[in-house]
C-alpha cells in the first residue's frame, strides 16, 4: 500500500517536513536558545521553571549574553 503513487506524495512531504523540523530543532538546540526562553519566561513571570521565585535574574542574563553560540 506504501507504494501506491497517492501514498508516496504523502509520504514524500511527510519526510520533508520531518527533515525541517529537525533542522530547526538543531538550530535552537546549537544557539541555546532553550536557556533564553527560560530565563524569558522567569523575567516576566518572576518565578523559575520550576514555579520558584527569580534569584539573580541579572547574573543568569549576563551568562547568557556572553556564551558565544547566541552570536
Amino acid at each position: 500500500m506504501a507504494s501506491l503513487p497517492q501514498y508516496q506524495g504523502q509520504k514524500d512531504m511527510y519526510s520533508l517536513h520531518l527533515t525541517m523540523a529537525q533542522e530547526c530543532m538543531g538550530i535552537f538546540e546549537k544557539k541555546n536558545l532553550p536557556d533564553v526562553a527560560l530565563l524569558e519566561q522567569a523575567l516576566a513571570t518572576g518565578f523559575d521553571e520550576n514555579g520558584r521565585p527569580t534569584k539573580n535574574p541579572a547574573e543568569s542574563l549576563v551568562r547568557l549574553l556572553d556564551d558565544p553560540a547566541l552570536a
